[in-house]
């Protein structure tokens, strides 16, 4: 059965699945009097996707819980239960989903 939907002219915000993706690389610190830093904390909270050439986790998404200083990060995985894999950063891609704002028409 088909159905036909009348849509006003408002405001409509759609969300593109298309990814935009930034490869990330291990970053170095020459350290500090109090100790080695760990420089890839920032990427801590991001969202990821797995990629690269020989990864059988490659299409996962996930986030990144930890890092450490030699390019090492624990993800934890949408799509295995929330397990923790560790990958190296250079495995991985920033995972954004673009935003784009449309006018609707009358159909």
């Amino acid at each position: 059965m088909l159905s036909q939907i009348n849509v006003s002219n408002k405001l409509v915000e759609f969300y593109s699945s298309d990814l935009i993706m930034t490869m990330l690389h291990p970053r170095t610190s020459k350290g500090s009097k109090l100790g080695a830093e760990n420089p890839n904390t920032i990427y801590i909270g991001k969202r990821v996707i797995a990629v690269g050439v020989n990864n059988h986790w490659k299409g996962y998404k996930g986030c990144i819980k930890d890092t450490d200083p030699s390019g090492n990060a624990w993800i934890e995985l949408d799509a295995r239960q929330q397990q923790v894999q560790q990958f190296t950063i250079n495995q991985l891609a920033f995972l954004c989903v673009t935003h784009t704002s449309r006018t609707a028409e009358k159909i």
